[in-house]
């Protein structure tokens, strides 16, 4: 269990906060059960399951942790967790998954698409916003 910022703590910090490193590392740090199921959907290989120190996971994240065998599981003291995460409420799972490149002219597109590009967000939950709104 992780109950100080060492390196492991810094590694997923970095993740979060810092794009350079997640375009070096070729990770990213993902939030919230709806995104995490919406990754999960999408093929993604988790690097990391992370969890603050709490009396017992639900069936889901057990499922999911299951699900996830190549991820290693990080285990972190409960106001470190809380540092970690945004949220008031923190879920009870955040991650880390690999981020895989595609170049634009592979994907596969309709004969009239409408198509938003994205470039470089600081914040993922802006993609959201722009999204609903487009």
């Amino acid at each position: 269990m992780i109950s100080t910022a060492n390196a492991e703590y810094q590694i997923i910090t970095s993740l979060k906060q810092n794009r350079t490193k997640r375009s070096k590392l070729g990770e990213i740090f993902v939030e919230g059960i709806e995104s995490i199921k919406q990754a999960q959907l999408a093929g993604v290989a988790f690097t990391r399951i992370i969890t603050g120190d709490r009396p017992g996971l639900s069936d889901w994240a057990k499922g999911f942790i299951a699900a996830n065998q190549d991820a290693t599981v990080v285990e972190m003291s409960a106001p470190l967790y809380r540092e970690l995460c945004d949220r008031d409420e923190p879920s009870e799972i955040v991650v880390t998954a690999k981020i895989s490149a595609q170049d634009f002219w592979e994907i596969e597109l309709s004969d009239n698409p409408c198509v938003l590009i994205f470039d470089r967000p600081s914040d993922h939950g802006n993609f959201g916003t722009i999204l609903r709104s487009a």
